[in-house]
């Protein structure tokens, strides 16, 4: 290309930010860009990763059992907290914004005839970036999570991959997905792909969105593996800011003690999940000891899911932005016996959410509520609006304003929790950070 190269800064200003995943010829589209660039994401081995809730957290625990077995991984997850570059990792370290402006100069040069850079979504940009950027640095594994949906997601682009998984299905994106359990399984079973060695599906999901996954993996000849059948974790104590102690016991793990870093009664079900692909990657010859299991969940933390920033008061951060999290989130401030001591939200929304069946079960709590603006997204619900709906929640300027408020409310024996959108989780992530 003749002209001037872009900063990185530049770069990311001028992406298409459209949501077009939704539109069926793109995935096709994406493929012919891998076509041009020699198919950089068939030099490494994939694990897929699609489902409404527990993306992250599946995909941190794998990650890090991989990086603790001595191998190269690849990971690509979102939404990023401080830099967007920390959706593209590999062993834990960011894509450099050089590199990311060195790999897009290198894949727009390769664009097949009739497409322009502009006319790739930017998270479209982000998902071949990162399977060049993942060849390019020799990655053994790349555990790659969905943006959103399945089917037509971007990271649909790729070849079956070796293993393909599903994570707690529930309602939310319902305009772009669908209004019903069934056809969020069907966009999230897109995923699986005739050549897949296994799908594994997390446990205590819907019987009907279980029916979609299992229609799909047999029509693509893929076996169905229910972690629910293969692992189990069960909770041997009281868990505490510091930690979960359970018991897990799989096919091939014997029972075993173990502190999980990772908070919350849904990792339960993450860990079940992740104990099974572990079982079905031992059994693909995949070399990973009992102990680099234990040593890797003992390690693993995840920014923005039950996250504790502060102490004197207590702050914890959690993104449950669909009412499947809210219900998470509140089940696990109980057990964690939370609810016992002065309790404040700071919540802020994006307006397409189900905020109704969220406020409703935050109300549940013994808590006093700030409501604050997602800072800068165009899809933000007003504080203002989420107070209305919200008998005794407080309007603020913004999510610093409400924290500072709440802080002040519960004493320094309180605990503030900072939910609802990434968008507000993030404003608070770079706070804590320094």
């Amino acid at each position: 290309m003749n002209m001037a190269k872009l900063t990185y800064e530049q770069l990311q200003a001028s992406f298409n930010h459209h949501m077009l995943g939704g539109e069926y010829d793109r995935v096709a589209m994406l493929r012919r860009v891998l076509d041009n660039l020699g198919h950089p994401e068939r030099r490494f081995r994939i694990i897929h990763i699609a489902g409404t809730n527990g993306k992250g957290s599946t995909g941190r625990m794998l990650s890090a059992i991989l990086q603790c077995a001595g191998l190269r991984v690849g990971h690509f997850n979102s939404p990023a907290m401080l830099d967007q570059c920390e959706q593209i990792c590999v062993n834990d370290q960011p894509i450099s914004h050089q590199a990311f402006v060195d790999v897009y100069y290198q894949i727009a040069g390769a664009l097949p005839q009739g497409l322009a850079p502009a006319d790739l979504t930017i998270f479209e940009w982000w998902t071949l970036v990162m399977l060049q950027y993942f060849a390019t640095l020799r990655v053994d594994w790349a555990v790659i999570e969905v943006g959103l949906g399945g089917q037509n997601d971007a990271t649909n682009c790729i070849d079956a991959p070796e293993l393909a998984v599903i994570t707690h299905l529930a309602l939310d994106h319902t305009r772009i997905l669908g209004p019903t359990i069934e056809d969020i399984a069907a966009a999230k079973a897109g995923i699986i792909k005739a050549g897949t060695r296994s799908v594994v599906l997390a446990p205590h999901q819907r019987k009907e969105a279980v029916q979609v996954v299992k229609r799909q993996a047999k029509a693509q000849g893929v076996p169905l593996i229910d972690s629910a059948s293969h692992a189990s974790v069960i909770r041997t104590g009281q868990p505490t800011l510091a930690g979960q102690p359970l018991e897990i016991n799989s096919d091939t793990i014997p029972p075993t003690a173990v502190t999980l870093r990772l908070l919350g009664d849904y990792q339960l079900d993450n860990l079940t999940t992740v104990l099974t692909v572990i079982d079905c990657l031992r059994r693909d010859g995949v070399k990973i000891s009992d102990n680099v299991v234990m040593q890797a969940l003992s390690q693993t933390t995840l920014p923005g899911r039950l996250q504790l920033v502060a102490r004197q008061p207590t702050v914890i951060l959690d993104g449950a932005h669909n009412p499947d999290g809210a219900r998470s989130l509140t089940d696990s401030l109980t057990h964690l016996r939370l609810t016992n001591q002065p309790l404040a939200l700071v919540v802020g929304f994006l307006a397409d959410k189900d905020t109704a069946t969220m406020v409703q079960e935050y109300r549940q709590l013994p808590a006093k509520v700030w409501a604050a603006t997602p800072h800068n997204h165009e899809r933000a619900m007003s504080a203002e609006q989420l107070a209305q709906s919200w008998p005794g929640a407080q309007a603020c300027l913004d999510g610093h304003a409400a924290l500072k408020e709440a802080i002040q409310a519960v004493g320094p024996r309180g605990v503030v929790v900072v939910t609802g959108s990434f968008y507000l989780i993030k404003e608070f992530e770079a706070l804590y950070h320094h």
